[in-house]
């Protein structure tokens, strides 16, 4: 089926470094029809520029708020555009309030990709909610990740059936496939993450109980300052570093808060993709990455279950070959990051015709 082509305009934090090579492989978009747009590079460079000056001057200038640069930017591009997505929620706010003073941007649908939202509806102060609830009024649809987001999107801002669409989240699998012939095992567990969703402590008590060797890559200062000796922590690295650390651990292990976004499920599936074994929390966000036969759970806060689970899959070889030959195969039917932009490239259109 010849699909017609779609005029999508791209609201988003970095500017992509080639048309081939975009943010979390968006150029896989243009076999849907997809032709994207994007903010100009002098936004991009104007917003580095003013960050720096403002570093150096010791935060005396004001703070140029660089979603609402870029859509300014963009209104042109934008105008023209069938639609425009957002990627993350707050590089589609300043449009969306846009909308309320301009009708004429309405005519246009908006589309914001979201992350961290059901979670923020779920905590933030009731005058921030209803301030959200009355922006996400010129949002056209909103897309995520997981589908316990669904009911809460509905509760909180009010927002149709229809108007939420629930893709699963996409890696880079031939990025997987490339360094799978490297594929190694260190004896070493390994967690990663720099998400504000990680259970530190639940997961350095539950490695403690092991004994076994880990290495955590996490943001400074989150881990306990007391770690036992066989934790070893690691500084951030550049993206192929961390990608042979993947390589050649023994499996992955993550402790996650209940959240109602999915955490961790980046590193999780990356891992999956590479047939590591993996032990992960279970909270209902994480639902649709966790499948039975390929992956180990536990409950919220359980560091002794985490820790039986590292135990039972360290000291079988079987397991642990036969969990990770059923990851692979999920992630690449279910999560490869070129169906996470067919499905995304669906719910545009499903607004834009």
């Amino acid at each position: 089926m010849t699909l017609h082509a779609l005029r999508l305009h791209w609201l988003k934090t970095e500017p992509s470094d080639s048309p081939a090579a975009m943010p979390y492989g968006a150029q896989h978009a243009v076999v849907q029809g997809v032709i994207w747009t994007e903010s100009p590079r002098w936004a991009y460079q104007l917003l580095k520029w003013w960050q720096h000056c403002r570093r150096v001057s010791n935060g005396r200038l004001p703070h140029l708020h660089g979603p609402t640069l870029h859509t300014l930017a963009s209104l042109w591009l934008i105008w023209r555009a069938d639609a425009t997505l957002a990627l993350f929620e707050s590089e589609g706010h300043a449009l969306a309030a846009l909308r309320t003073w301009l009708p004429p941007l309405r005519r246009k649908p908006l589309v914001i990709v979201a992350c961290w939202l059901a979670q923020d509806l779920k905590t933030t102060t009731p005058a921030r909610r209803d301030r959200l609830r009355r922006l996400y009024r010129q949002v056209t649809r909103v897309v995520v990740f997981s589908r316990n987001q669904r009911t809460i999107l509905q509760e909180y801002l009010g927002l149709c059936d229809d108007q939420i669409a629930v893709v699963h989240f996409g890696i880079d699998t031939d990025k997987a496939d490339q360094l799978l012939p490297n594929e190694s095992d260190s004896g070493a567990w390994l967690s990663v993450g720099r998400d504000l969703g990680r259970d530190w402590h639940t997961l350095v008590d539950a490695m403690a109980l092991t004994g076994l060797p880990c290495h955590v890559i996490a943001r400074p200062g989150v881990l306990p300052q007391a770690l036992p000796s066989n934790i070893t922590p690691l500084p951030a690295m550049p993206e192929s570093e961390y990608w042979q650390r993947l390589v050649s651990c023994r499996g992955l292990v993550l402790a996650v808060h209940e959240l109602a976004y999915p955490s961790g499920q980046t590193v999780l599936l990356q891992a999956m993709a590479l047939g590591k074994p993996c032990v992960i929390t279970a909270t209902p966000a994480l639902a649709d990455y966790l499948p039975s036969d390929a992956v180990m759970t536990t409950p919220p806060g359980d560091a002794k279950a985490m820790a039986d689970a590292v135990r039972r899959l360290d000291a079988d070889e079987a397991l642990r070959q036969r969990l990770g030959r059923a990851a692979r195969k999920f992630v690449r039917q279910q999560c490869d990051e070129k169906m996470m932009w067919a499905g995304i490239a669906r719910a545009v259109r499903g607004v834009s015709r």
